[in-house]
């Protein structure tokens, strides 16, 4: 992993209150998720006053976590791992770095 990223991981983990071995979300599900992003984009859109917000997806969010991730050359069948992704070309895609993407369709078998 790039120490720019250990760093970076390093330092956010650093300012929680919480142990480091403590989740930082405790969801069980995609549909409490899915809530708690809502409601966070609704304190975001009250507090900034800014209906943008309204608009934010879990996708946009993966998309967001995974772009630097890629951007920085961090293990691209790691990353797929985490972000549960089914094959390659649709991490390249999300990513915007399909002109890394061998052309047997990169599918990963698990």
């Amino acid at each position: 992993m790039p120490r720019d990223l250990v760093t970076t991981i390093e330092t956010v983990g650093g300012g929680r209150d919480a142990p480091a071995d403590e989740f930082v979300l405790s969801i069980q599900s995609m549909r409490s998720l899915r809530r708690w992003i809502q409601d966070a984009l609704n304190e975001l859109n009250e507090k900034h006053d800014d209906d943008g917000w309204r608009y934010l997806s879990t996708h946009d969010l993966r998309r967001t976590w995974a772009t630097p991730l890629s951007d920085v050359e961090v293990d691209p069948l790691l990353v797929l791992d985490w972000g549960g992704w089914e094959d390659l070309e649709t991490f390249w895609t999300i990513t915007k770095r399909s002109s890394r993407l061998p052309r047997n369709g990169g599918l990963v078998r698990r």
